[in-house]
Parts: C-alpha cells; sequence; structure tokens
C-alpha cells in the first residue's frame, strides 16, 4: 500500500453524513483526489479543488484533467503537487511532497489566495458580465 509509513493514528478512513463534513475537512492537512484523465476531463473543473484551496488545504491532483495542474503549480504559489502517471515511485515521491507542502507555514494562506484568484463568485460574474456586453455590442 502507497501511505503503509503513514502510521494508523494519523488516519481515518470512515462515512460521514453531508452535515458532518466541514468538521471533518477542518481536520486535514492535505487532500488527494485523482480522476481518470480521459478525454471529457479535459475540460472538467472539479468542484473538490475550489472547495479544498479555499479553506486553506493543499492537494495533491493528476495532470489532464482541466486547468488544475496550471491551478495547483500556480507560478509562484505552489498549493498542492500535480503527478502525470500513477507509479508506485511516482505516488511515493507525491506523497513525501505534499506531506512537506502541507507542513510549510504560509500553505494555508497561499492556498485560500489562490482559491480567490481563480474561483471567485464576484470575479467569475463581473468576467460573465463583461463577456456578455462585449458580445452584445459586437452583435
Amino acid at each position: 500500500m502507497l501511505f503503509r509509513s503513514v502510521p494508523p493514528t494519523h488516519c481515518d478512513v470512515l462515512s460521514a453524513d453531508h452535515h458532518e463534513v466541514p468538521a471533518l475537512i477542518r481536520r486535514f492537512h492535505a487532500a488527494a483526489f485523482f480522476y481518470r484523465p480521459t478525454f471529457s476531463k479535459a475540460a472538467t473543473a472539479p468542484t473538490k479543488l475550489a472547495e479544498f484551496l479555499g479553506v486553506g488545504i493543499p492537494v495533491l491532483v493528476n495532470s489532464r484533467v482541466g486547468d488544475m495542474a496550471r491551478i495547483v503549480c500556480n507560478n509562484n504559489l505552489p498549493v498542492g503537487v500535480v503527478i502525470d502517471q500513477f507509479s508506485l515511485e511516482t505516488l511515493a515521491r507525491a506523497a513525501r511532497d505534499i506531506v512537506k507542502l502541507a507542513a510549510e507555514i504560509d500553505i494555508r494562506d497561499r492556498c485560500r489566495e489562490v482559491a480567490l484568484r481563480h474561483f471567485s463568485v464576484e470575479d467569475g460574474s463581473a468576467r460573465y458580465s463583461a463577456l456578455y456586453r462585449a458580445l452584445e455590442a459586437a452583435g
């Protein structure tokens, strides 16, 4: 198993009711989720990414799913680790890297900053309004 070096006392595997999820997420130091990189996923924007970053949790994700890799690597503000393959060696390295990243002193603030930059409702609404005005003016 990939995470066999993580003591069982550091992990919980459980099911939860919807209303319990926010309290459980507050306990996270990092999150990992993967999507099969199929043709249809090239345009996927996983809500999980915005949710985790929005509450300050760095992520371990795979590439070729929407623009997750670009957002997570985010030039000067990396907020996660991106893998390109699912070999045990790659996953083990990524697990070590996300643990290190999660321990960085400013990671929660960086995650929130990146989430606001990419997923802000206000900014998104303003951009759509500007686009619709431009289309209307051109038509």
